[in-house]
């Protein structure tokens, strides 16, 4: 088995300027630290090049609400990058309410019967 040493660390410039682009929207050359020929897996997306994950979030994204990245930790070392970030979300339309999916047994309804 092989040991890999991390040491914490800033955040890079690279890492925020990408987020920053997905924040604002604009999606430029912060997506220049991907290799041309990375893949990206967000989900089941499976994209393939920096266009494509440029294009993929661009659409992702603009699909009615706004995001805020912040990295919160930075780990590095010589082979392998980890940061821990939070994405707060703002529906562009504010009549949209959050819906976040959990797995039950048995789920109640709004008058406290169960299902």
């Amino acid at each position: 088995m092989d040991t890999i040493t991390f040491r914490k660390t800033a955040p890079p410039e690279w890492l925020l300027a990408m987020w920053k682009e997905i924040d604002d929207k604009t999606f430029g050359k912060g997506f220049d630290c991907f290799a041309e020929d990375a893949i990206c897996n967000l989900g089941v997306a499976d994209w393939h090049g920096r266009e494509a994950i440029r294009d993929n979030l661009r659409q992702f994204i603009d699909k009615g609400f706004t995001a805020h990245h912040d990295v919160v930790e930075y780990w590095d070392s010589l082979l392998l990058k980890v940061f821990h970030g939070k994405v707060g979300m703002k529906f562009d339309d504010p009549s949209v309410k959050p819906f976040i999916w959990t797995k039950r047994r048995r789920l109640r309804s709004s008058t406290g019967s169960a299902r």
